[in-house]
This record gives C-alpha cells, sequence and structure tokens, in this order.
C-alpha cells in the first residue's frame, strides 16, 4: 500500500504499511509498563506510619485510567499487526520487541516496588531495583545483538 501524492498522477514511495507496523511495535512496547504497573495494583503496607523509598504523587484512579487507555492502545497496535498478517513470531524485529515489552514490565514492576509503602521500604527496595535494571540492560544489550546480527 502506497500513497498517492496525486501530482501528475505518480506515486509517492512511502510504504504505509511499514510505518504504520513500526508505530504500532513503538506503541506496544510505550503501553507495556504502564499497562504492568496498573495491573499489579497497590500492594502497600496500609498501617500507620510507612516507609517509601519515592512516594507517588498520582491517585490509585488516575493510574487505573492510564492504564486503561495503555491497555486500549496494545490491543489495538497488536490487534493491528495481528490482521495485517505483520507478525513473524521468529522474526528477528518481534524478537526485540517482545524483549523490550519484557523490559517495560520488570520496569514497571521496579517502579511499584520503588513507589509501595512498607515498613522498611528502603532496605529491601535498593537491592530488588539494582539487580532489575541490571537485568533490564542485560536483556536490552542481548535483544539489541541479536537483532543487528539477524538484520545482517
Amino acid at each position: 500500500m502506497r500513497c498517492d501524492s496525486g501530482r501528475n498522477g505518480q506515486t509517492v514511495g512511502v510504504p504505509v504499511r511499514r510505518w504504520l507496523s513500526l508505530l504500532a511495535s513503538v506503541t506496544i512496547v510505550a503501553s507495556t509498563p504502564f499497562v504492568v504497573f496498573w495491573w499489579i495494583g497497590d500492594r502497600g503496607y496500609q498501617g500507620p506510619d510507612p516507609d517509601y523509598m519515592v512516594q507517588l504523587s498520582l491517585s490509585e484512579r488516575t493510574v487505573r485510567e492510564i492504564g486503561l487507555v495503555s491497555l486500549v492502545f496494545l490491543v489495538a497496535a497488536i490487534g493491528y499487526l495481528l490482521a495485517t498478517k505483520r507478525i513473524d513470531l521468529h522474526g528477528p524485529a518481534t524478537q526485540l520487541v517482545g524483549s523490550l515489552m519484557v523490559v517495560g514490565a520488570i520496569f514497571a514492576a521496579l517502579v511499584r516496588v520503588a513507589t509501595a509503602s512498607f515498613v522498611g521500604a528502603n532496605i529491601g527496595g535498593g537491592p530488588l531495583i539494582v539487580l532489575g535494571m541490571m537485568a533490564c540492560i542485560l536483556i536490552v544489550v542481548v535483544a539489541t545483538k541479536r537483532y543487528l546480527e539477524s538484520s545482517a
């Protein structure tokens, strides 16, 4: 599918489906952390005098609204890729997008831990965040290396 410019009946060489597939992939990667953050929900300590590593200034209602909108975008993007048959489950681009989705999910879980209220939140949350970020960096490096090797 290409766009027509309407100028002298010539066709502009812009592959629209490729750009829409790229936009859908970016949407999937960008919306995953918000969906996971909302899906995990508030798991904090509800007693008196809780500790916070970082106190979240968003209400749970706002988090729910952002999560639901992100879920709509996520489902629409996956639906577009499935409807246009632009998904090759063993292809390098799909593996890269899947790896970045995993990184987004880990990152969202780490942010939930960092913003939850617990007694002694700083003691347990710090090592978890350091190890989680190291895992995210490792996944991104390996996924990018595999993508670049398979594309060459």
